[in-house]
């Protein structure tokens, strides 16, 4: 019982931590967007490819960004 319990103590805290960093990027990306939302010609391409592909590589982001 007590492995049970201190997995789940772990996987809430790794939950936790997985939303200030969720939490931390999107407020750096709201601070970015207003700098380089004039350069995105398509934001939605732009959005697919980096949560859809996230191996894409920088070029393939310029492509769509350019």
């Amino acid at each position: 019982m007590k492995i049970m319990r201190n997995s789940e103590k772990l996987f809430y805290e790794k939950l936790k931590e997985s939303k200030r960093e969720s939490e931390n990027l999107s407020s750096i990306f709201k601070q970015l967007w207003p700098l380089i939302k004039h350069k995105v010609k398509d934001p939605n391409a732009l959005l697919k490819k980096i949560v859809g592909g996230g191996d894409a590589s920088a070029e393939e982001i310029a492509k769509i960004e350019v």
